[in-house]
């Protein structure tokens, strides 16, 4: 249960980090700061005051994601130069369950997409790609 004074609290313990989180990039711990963990703070307090209460808040989701995504793919390489290594073992990860989505797809016969009614007539939902002739850059890598 939250008070205005715990509220109050972790707003302003969250203020006093940003205010010195200059000390891990001068120690050289970090860089930037873009995490989910610390984005998701700034939401507690609003979400706090509008719903009195913070349930269902929590950041496992990224843990699971850390562990599944990169722990995994690090094991995989031969910890040298593993981010190549680590990149191309998410592609082939990706490619499987692709390919296991295809065989189920097939094995069910092949069946159409659902047919979606009441649709938005003013929009085209038909997907395709399509490259310039004349690309802005030339030979970039991602």
């Amino acid at each position: 249960m939250h008070t205005t004074e715990t509220v109050d609290g972790l707003e302003d313990a969250r203020r006093r980090f940003h205010q010195n989180k200059s000390i891990f990039v001068d120690l050289g711990v970090r860089e930037e700061f873009n995490l989910p963990k610390l984005h998701s703070m700034e939401h507690f307090v609003p979400n706090i005051k509008m719903f009195g209460t913070s349930d269902n808040h929590n950041t496992e989701y990224t843990e699971r994601l850390h562990t599944d995504l990169a722990k995994d793919a690090y094991r995989s390489t031969n910890c040298k130069d593993e981010f190549s290594q680590m990149t191309l073992w998410l592609e082939h990860k990706e490619k499987i369950i692709r390919h296991n989505q295809f065989i189920a797809w097939k094995a069910t016969g092949s069946p159409s997409p659902p047919i979606i009614e009441n649709l938005h007539p003013g929009i085209i939902y038909e997907r395709k790609l399509t490259m310039p002739k004349h690309p802005t850059h030339k030979a970039r890598e991602i």
